[in-house]
């Protein structure tokens, strides 16, 4: 009878212990993936930014599309929350290591799919890049937030054309770093779906020297 007992405690003790591993795989399985993807947010960040970052800094000025031939269109879109919609003439690469002139169209589209961030349920915009008639590509996934401003000494223009005495281009992004699915059931807050923001201030190079 006591083998018995025995051999029933010993069963015991070895589920608990499985139980106990698998738990502890399962949360390691499960920080691997957030880090994964908190790294693929970053670096989805860091493209969207570079890339609207360097059409920005490389704005013309309307005397220089005048010289170049091409139409003078800078505008800025917005719905009173992000940037739905951006115009911006500029020099952009035609190649590793050539520039052209030319127009370039940011468009910030929805998904139609949502994430839960703390408390908010916020929408996952697509954002696209056309330059001049080519084909629009994608240059951002899961974006949650698009900021585009012209700076001048009165106040930031975020809907509109810059002002005559624009200073600053501000851009900023935040791109979504979604939980892992199928979390363990003892995983809290750590598994939620948080936000990469990343943002500069630049002064486009062809702006006139400040006094």
């Amino acid at each position: 009878m006591t083998s018995h007992f025995d051999h029933l405690a010993a069963l015991i003790v070895g589920a608990i212990i499985l139980g106990t591993v698998a738990v502890l795989q399962q949360r390691d399985v499960s920080s691997t993936m957030e880090t994964t993807m908190s790294h693929a947010a970053r670096a989805r960040a860091e493209v969207l930014l570079d890339v609207v970052s360097q059409d920005a800094e490389n704005l013309l000025t309307t005397v220089q599309a005048a010289d170049l031939g091409i139409p003078h269109a800078i505008q800025l879109e917005s719905d009173g929350e992000r940037t739905t919609g951006a115009t911006l003439t500029s020099f952009v690469r035609t190649s590793p290591s050539a520039y052209g002139p030319a127009t370039v169209r940011y468009d910030l589209a929805d998904t139609g799919r949502t994430v839960v961030v703390g408390q908010d349920t916020v929408s996952l915009f697509r954002v696209t890049r056309r330059v001049g008639t080519e084909a629009p590509h994608v240059v951002g996934e899961e974006v949650v937030d698009l900021d585009l401003a012209f700076s001048s000494a009165g106040a930031d223009v975020t809907n509109g054309p810059p002002p005559a005495d624009v200073t600053q281009v501000r851009v900023g992004v935040a791109v979504a770093a979604p939980a892992p699915r199928g979390r363990a059931s003892d995983q809290r807050s750590t598994s939620e779906t948080h936000l990469v923001r990343m943002g500069t201030t630049l002064r486009p190079i062809n702006l006139p020297p400040q006094d």
